[in-house]
C-alpha cells in the first residue's frame, strides 16, 4: 500500500487492459487485481486528497484494496491447479481458515 505497490497495481492494470486485452480478450474474465496491506490505509505519507483520488480511480478500474490484512502463507494450489497450472493459495489471517486463490502474486 505504499507508493511503489500502488503504482505497480496501476501499471499492471494498464498493461492488462490497454495492451493484453486486445490479444487475449477471452482471458479478461479471469483477471482481478487486489492490493493487500497491513496498515489501516494506503499511501499514509500523502495528503488525504491524493489518497482519495487514487482509491476512487482504483474503484472505477476494479482494483480492490484491502487494508489491515495480514498475509500468512503462500502455497501451490491443490492437485492439478497447483501442480500443472501453477495456481496459488494465499492464507490471510483475517479470513480464518479460508484461502484466496491466485494465479500470479507480486
Amino acid at each position: 500500500g505504499g507508493p511503489t505497490g500502488i503504482e505497480f497495481a496501476a501499471e499492471l492494470h494498464d498493461l492488462i487492459y490497454d495492451g493484453l486485452a486486445r490479444l487475449y480478450p477471452d482471458l479478461l474474465r479471469f483477471v482481478r487485481i487486489t492490493v493487500y496491506d497491513v496498515t489501516p490505509k494506503v499511501l499514509p505519507m500523502f495528503g488525504q486528497a491524493l489518497v482519495k483520488y487514487a482509491m476512487d480511480t482504483f474503484a472505477r478500474h476494479g482494483i480492490d484494496v484491502r487494508t489491515e490484512h495480514h498475509l500468512e502463507r503462500l502455497r501451490p494450489a491443490d492437485e492439478d491447479l497447483g501442480n500443472r497450472h501453477g495456481a496459488l493459495r494465499i492464507k490471510v489471517q483475517e479470513l480464518g481458515d479460508d484461502e484466496v486463490g491466485a494465479g500470479l502474486v507480486f
